[in-house]
């Protein structure tokens, strides 16, 4: 079934729009070439990328490595599903868990570039007047990533909004956006104090990579579709806070096609969306024509959440410099 969506996405392949030769495709902390093999592997389940040729790897522990793979320091946090940089580059937004028992419970955390902790809040707390929270079993696999039987939420996502043109006060730049599978998107202060909003988008709110555009609109992958033919599709949408209403960036046609029961993300660069579908690859859409333009297939099967297109040249360069 994967090999045939594919099949049937690429016959609407157009030929310009394609993505520059001198960026990288990232999953995890493996850089993709784009034969859709990985030509560079780094420690970590997540990875951020610095000029100076640092790396901050994050899984069980966040650790920062030097130019020459040497420690400089590391935490004991365990960290899932995204680590991000404010704008500015000088903080770290993450989502960390702790046990309680045999369940798991999320931790929203911005930290400095020490691993220093400057903000930290509990989802069960934070939300604890806003959304409703039940305890739900874990698949296998994740038992046995997290040692935990049960979990009272799944946010699956977190990033800074960054300048833009909304005039709704929540929206404001340096505010976080968090995402939870099935609960909702929520708006929260810098210092991750107070809940500004929260919304259902959709209803049922399965969505990742959730992030707020220039233009004031919320950007996100949505897992499941639903729509009179009781198939399951994934699509790509943009939501507009003002007018309530949404807008699909990218989908197959037919919708079944393209489907991804969990993960996935998406990307904003110039002209290009990047869509990434964790098993079957990345697909670069040309944003004027809505068409795909290009596609590297994801052959490192792994479950990684996304895959981001980035700009890595003084981090390699660095590195083979100083190696």
């Amino acid at each position: 079934m994967k090999c045939f969506s594919v099949i049937l996405l690429l016959f609407s392949f157009c030929s310009f729009a394609r993505l520059p030769e001198d960026l990288s495709l990232v999953t995890g902390c493996r850089i993709l070439a784009r034969t859709g093999v990985a030509s560079r592997y780094f420690p970590g389940a997540y990875c951020v990328f610095f000029p100076d040729g640092k790396l901050l790897s994050a899984n069980k522990s966040l650790t920062m490595y030097d130019a020459e793979d040497k420690i400089l320091w590391s935490k004991p946090h365990f960290v899932h599903h995204q680590i991000k940089l404010s704008h500015d580059g000088q903080r770290i937004l993450t989502l960390l868990f702790e046990l309680k028992g045999d369940y798991r419970e999320d931790i929203f955390a911005v930290m400095d570039l020490e691993g220093k902790i400057l903000h930290r809040a509990k989802a069960l707390d934070l939300f604890k007047d806003r959304l409703q929270f039940g305890l739900n079993e874990l698949s296998p696999w994740e038992k046995e990533r997290f040692n935990a039987k049960y979990e009272m939420s799944h946010f699956n996502s977190i990033d800074e909004i960054p300048k833009n043109s909304s005039k709704l006060p929540f929206l404001k730049e340096g505010n976080i956006i968090v995402n939870s599978a099935g609960h909702g998107t929520c708006i929260l202060s810098r210092d991750l104090k107070i809940v500004h909003d929260c919304r259902k988008i959709p209803e049922t709110n399965t969505l990742h990579d959730v992030q707020i555009t220039a233009d004031g609109k919320y950007l996100y992958f949505n897992n499941e579709v639903f729509d009179k033919s009781g198939l399951h599709s994934s699509a790509v949408e943009e939501f507009d806070p003002v007018t309530k209403k949404r807008k699909v960036l990218f989908a197959a046609e037919p919708k079944a096609a393209f489907y991804s029961p969990n993960c996935g993300g998406v990307q904003i660069f110039k002209d290009l969306l990047i869509v990434s579908h964790v098993t079957t690859g990345a697909y670069v859409i040309d944003r004027k024509t809505g068409k795909i333009s290009d596609y590297i297939p994801n052959l490192e099967t792994r479950k990684d959440q996304e895959i981001k297109v980035m700009d890595l040249n003084s981090f390699l360069k660095t590195r083979k410099l100083k190696n």
